[in-house]
């Protein structure tokens, strides 16, 4: 998978209501006294998304332990609600995607980081701008737990903002740049051959014995029409013309790997479907 991504920087102004004291404070008191930790270890397990306030995010599958330490997306809902207030305020467009990513963050499948994807620190950081002064204004500081200062840079790890390509991520994931803003040449056909890898192999897990590449493809097929109607959609409509029976061998021995537990053998093959995927490419008339 890509090790960064591209971003469109998202502006606007706030403006604040007449604020309820009676709904307001007692709301943030609750808020601010909830406690996170830092996670130790992760399931590699998706589900489909729970936590009310985030099912209108441009993901639909989560993991928990969440990036605060929730074990089920049950505690997730309970303590990401007395957040409603400050949303309410309208303080920022981007504190919704913010505070979702950080208590359902987006479940990525395979072939990424055991750990959830975190949101950019540039994301943290315009919510806390506009929203940390109502915060104030009620006698509050800003969450620790929320601090921006441990959150990525786009530049140079994998992380999500709004607006922005990131590659490798479930089905359901609306939100991306046109690819006439994605940088040209090389850069563009790797970031897709491993999106093309890393959707595949997103299915994986769910499928039984298959006798030969064609029927493996067919498994596929839903997959890949689905991110055909996407923003990357005329490079993906071409892409079975270039995928070869050598490639679809690969992702086959890759699933079998997986439906055998065998972690680090289903990495490995993960990476040499990205290379196959390339050498295919250059093979093809692809575009």
């Amino acid at each position: 998978m890509s090790t960064g991504s591209q971003q469109i920087g998202m502006t606007g102004s706030c403006r604040l209501p007449t604020l309820d004291r009676a709904r307001m404070g007692p709301m943030l008191l609750v808020l601010f006294l909830i406690y996170s930790s830092p996670v130790t270890s992760f399931s590699s397990i998706c589900e489909p998304m729970r936590v009310p306030m985030c099912t209108g995010m441009p993901w639909d599958l989560t993991r928990v332990p969440n990036l605060l330490h929730h074990g089920t997306q049950g505690n997730a809902a309970l303590a990401i609600e007395p957040f409603q207030a400050l949303l309410d305020t309208n303080c920022s467009e981007d504190l919704r995607f913010f505070l979702c990513a950080m208590y359902a963050p987006v479940c990525a499948g395979a072939l990424v980081a055991d750990d959830p994807i975190q949101p950019c620190r540039a994301v943290c950081e315009r919510a806390r701008a506009r929203c940390e002064p109502v915060v104030l204004r009620y006698g509050h500081q800003w969450p620790e737990a929320l601090a921006c200062n441990s959150l990525p840079v786009y530049e140079h790890a994998v992380c999500i903002q709004p607006k922005a390509i990131v590659l490798g991520l479930p089905h359901g994931l609306k939100f991306c740049m046109p690819i006439d803003k994605v940088k040209v040449g090389k850069l563009k056909e790797e970031r897709v051959a491993e999106e093309f890898a890393n959707r595949l192999s997103g299915d994986l897990g769910g499928l039984g014995a298959l006798g030969n590449p064609q029927e493996l493809w067919s498994a596929f097929e839903p997959t890949i029409l689905d991110v055909a109607g996407g923003c990357l959609g005329t490079h993906w409509r071409a892409m079975k013309n270039f995928v070869s029976r050598g490639t679809l061998d690969i992702i086959d021995q890759s699933r079998r790997a997986r439906l055998n537990g065998r972690a680090e053998l289903f990495r490995e093959l993960g990476s040499k479907t990205v290379r196959a995927l390339r050498v295919d490419k250059e093979a093809s008339v692809w575009g």
